[in-house]
């Protein structure tokens, strides 16, 4: 009944989640830290690919939550800091999923401005050329070389 409904007014599952994780970022990037509520880990998909749908922000979004994090007196480290038990309560950690060039091409110059610390998590077969998004779309093994030369981790 409620799908029935939701299909009636237009709604659809991709434009609810893509609703869901702007709000969860932006709510996340401005949020006070408290010592509750501990460090946290803020993760992206691609940045300037908007085939990706709601996995997708674009570079000037991204650079305003940053900016909005630290203004808010948060404190970026490395994703590893915070997977050990080593974060504080103002530590953020930024990371991506997938392996998209488009992190390269344009989330790592605005980290690299900002000096922030992140990690990306690759998918092995994707970065050997095993994937159907496009050539191009995802980093090859050179592509994961060239981030960690910039200054990336990568899992």
């Amino acid at each position: 009944m409620v799908r029935a409904l939701a299909r009636r007014v237009g709604l659809r599952r991709s434009t609810i989640a893509a609703l869901r994780l702007r709000t969860e970022r932006e709510f996340w990037s401005r949020w006070p830290s408290t010592p509750d509520l501990g460090p946290r880990i803020l993760c992206y998909h691609a940045v300037g690919t908007p085939s990706w749908g709601y996995n997708d922000i674009s570079p000037e979004r991204f650079r305003r939550h940053l900016e909005l994090a630290l203004a808010n007196g948060h404190r970026f480290v490395p994703a590893s800091q915070i997977a050990q038990g080593e974060g504080g309560a103002q530590d953020l950690a930024i990371t991506f999923d997938d392996g998209l060039t488009s992190v390269a091409r344009y989330a790592a110059p605005i980290m690299a401005d900002m000096k922030v610390p992140w990690t990306m998590f690759v998918v092995t077969d994707w970065c050997s050329g095993h994937h159907d998004f496009g050539s191009g779309a995802i980093l090859d093994w050179t592509g994961v070389q060239e981030i960690v030369a910039a200054g990336a981790s990568v899992g």
